[in-house]
């Protein structure tokens, strides 16, 4: 899905993490799209308990990038990618559909190109997007986990107005109203963030890479 600036969309919140001084909402854009992969996943859970695709504590055919199905928490089985593989073996996967980056054993991956009947799931493409809260940053320039947790706790799991004000280095920036109120201002006003502009968003995150020597 090509998502264009000066758009208002409703968004499905599934994930909010900090990267550098921006704030990320990750959200589904299509609820049917989402609905749909879940219908698709769902036929090859049986192969997945039979360990059909299981990756084993070898590692083999693992690579950057594979699409592979896992378990989450328990609640059942979502694609995902492998975002880096680690030396004691755990492996570094982000669930496409939702955005959350989460590590997990090897055994609790299988992989989609080991699978038969996976060839539509595959092709499919991801359901959650990421979006980048305007106008505001962290106080002291860094986010707080447990600010994050809030946010998170406050966003998680329900739909939400959005307004793609502009695409910046692959940033879409949005403005997001929370119980018709801006929740930028809400995070200002909570004094979780402070007030910014645009241009201080990105000349903050192009001090700090130059303050470490990139």
């Amino acid at each position: 899905m090509n998502i264009q600036q000066s758009t208002d969309l409703i968004i499905f919140v599934t994930h909010v993490e900090a990267e550098d001084v921006f704030l990320k909402i990750w959200g589904q854009v299509d609820k049917n799209s989402a609905t749909c992969v879940e219908r698709m996943i769902l036929p090859l859970v049986e192969q997945f308990a039979r360990s059909q695709g299981c990756v084993g504590p070898q590692l083999a055919n693992l690579r950057i990038n594979a699409l592979c199905c896992a378990r989450f928490q328990n609640e059942g089985y979502y694609r995902a990618k492998v975002i880096n593989i680690r030396a004691d073996g755990m492996v570094v996967l982000q669930f496409i559909d939702y955005g959350n980056i989460e590590v997990l054993p090897p055994q609790e991956i299988h992989l989609l190109e080991n699978i038969p009947g996976s060839e539509s799931l595959q092709s499919f493409p991801p359901v959650a997007f990421d979006f980048t809260l305007m106008h505001i940053l962290p106080i002291n320039n860094v986010w707080d986990n447990k600010v994050i947790e809030s946010i998170k706790k406050t966003l998680w799991y329900n739909e939400y107005k959005i307004l793609i004000h502009s695409v910046v280095n692959n940033h879409r920036l949005i403005k997001l109203w929370y119980n018709n109120e801006d929740f930028s201002e809400l995070l200002i006003k909570r004094h979780m963030a402070v007030r910014t502009t645009m241009q201080e968003m990105f000349r903050s995150i192009c001090q700090k890479y130059i303050s470490f020597g990139f």
